[in-house]
């Protein structure tokens, strides 16, 4: 009788187990990319805002598998799937399901964030007119910077001389500061010699007059 009984518990616990009591759901969920090869996605994390159920992230091949209570039978769910620097594509893959099926499969599509547009403003800075030397001496040094501007940082910038002189032509144009927020450029110009003295050039010091321009291009700061 003993062994009877054995065999009809184990028989009993086997029929409970296999027909009577109740399943899992399992949902499989796959992550792709947006390439035209749709490349499986490690390590995104998923979640299908059951409580009960906890997040899960994504192996070699995108795939995540759950084993969802019975109880949440016939509930709707909206999975939340993450992995930073990507976003969901609208349309490819449900927003909500309901688990109305012992076994389903889902796949989703994720695609890489655009970064956001620099935004950039280009401003210019003059020293107005400036004198060189007398005759053939050169100039004090003369300094010119950008005015300061808050929020944004420098992202190149470009200086030239105008006027009666250039740079490099009987005059010297020398960086002085280079800074992420502060550009300077500092220069002096030689005068003309040749416009002094003799018959016509009575009191003539040959000082002539020159313009330095800087010009930066800023970069809002994110």
């Amino acid at each position: 009788m003993l062994v009877i009984g054995a065999i009809l518990a184990g028989v009993g616990s086997y029929i409970f187990s296999e027909y009577i009591k109740p399943k899992p759901i399992f949902v499989n969920i796959q992550v792709f990319d947006d390439s035209d090869a749709h490349k499986p996605i490690k390590d995104a994390s998923v979640w299908l805002g059951l409580n009960d159920v906890e997040n899960k992230r994504t192996g070699d091949f995108g795939l995540v598998r759950f084993e969802v209570p019975r109880k949440h039978r016939k509930e709707s769910v909206t999975p939340k799937i993450e992995l930073a620097g990507y976003s969901r594509v609208p349309g490819r893959g449900e927003d909500k399901f309901v688990l109305d099926r012992s076994e389903m499969n889902f796949t989703y599509i994720l695609k890489k964030d655009t970064p956001p547009t620099p935004e950039f403003d280009r401003s210019s800075y003059s020293s107005g007119a400036k004198a060189s030397g007398a005759g053939d001496s050169f100039s004090q040094w003369y300094e010119l910077c950008n005015d300061p501007k808050p929020g944004w940082m420098i992202s190149e910038s470009s200086f030239t001389l105008t006027g009666d002189r250039q740079c490099s032509a009987w005059s010297e144009c020398r960086q002085s500061t280079n800074e992420p927020t502060k550009v300077c450029w500092q220069f002096r110009m030689q005068g003309h010699k040749e416009q002094t003295g003799g018959l016509f050039n009575q009191g003539n010091t040959g000082i002539q007059f020159s313009t330095g321009v800087l010009t930066v291009l800023w970069r809002k700061q994110t």
